[in-house]
């Protein structure tokens, strides 16, 4: 048996501010989530998270054991448009 789970998460938002790291993939939209950024700028950002996962492995009911050799990383990017919003107060 094998069993692989992700065990972190970079963040990189793509306007040189530094990264990320999360124990939590986040959730999605329109969920409040712990990953967050708030851009100096406006303009559109290259987002990418890279995902770092940890298996382990289980040969005729032994014990688990670590799978060895480096870490696997897998990576995803999307080009971020970040635009103006501007909120009124009205009676």
């Amino acid at each position: 048996m094998v069993h692989a789970s992700a065990v972190s998460y970079e963040w990189r938002f793509g306007d040189g501010s530094p990264p990320l790291v999360t124990g939590e993939p986040g959730r999605p939209w329109p969920a409040r989530s712990e990953i967050a950024h708030a851009y100096p700028r406006l303009g559109v950002f290259p987002v990418r998270v890279t995902v770092r996962w940890h298996g382990r492995f289980q040969v005729n009911g032994g014990p688990a054991q670590d799978v060895p050799g480096p870490p696997v990383l897998r990576d995803a990017a999307v080009s971020y448009p970040v635009r103006e919003l501007q909120t009124v107060l009205v009676n």
